[in-house]
């Protein structure tokens, strides 16, 4: 139950900052990040369902929904994405839940 919590309130915040990012209520300093990737397949359903998915430039080689994620650029897998693959993106942002397996890969972005 806890994991699904702390999952519910990431999602929540990352609608939160990205869409009030579009908005006027950003701060001036604060430019909505325009190029994201994302590195797990519920984060890019998430942000396919906020109508993001616009600003998806790179996800897994396991995101295949919506169907518009697998024509993106694969970054490798969940538990071993590929740091430069990644960074030839040039994201604003790159969205990860961090797990045991690809913590080094999460903290080097």
């Amino acid at each position: 139950m806890h994991r699904k919590l702390s999952f519910s309130c990431v999602a929540l915040l990352l609608a939160v900052s990205l869409c009030a990012a579009d908005g006027n209520a950003a701060p001036a300093h604060a430019p909505a990040p325009a190029r994201v990737v994302s590195l797990t397949p519920t984060i890019t359903e998430i942000l396919f369902a906020l109508g993001l998915g616009k600003r998806v430039v790179g996800v897994t080689d396991y995101c295949n929904y919506p169907p518009e994620a697998k024509s993106l650029p694969k970054i490798g897998g969940y538990v071993n994405p590929s740091v430069e693959a990644v960074l030839a993106l040039k994201p604003d942002l790159v969205v990860v839940s961090p797990g045991p397996g690809n913590r080094d890969a999460a903290m080097a972005m």
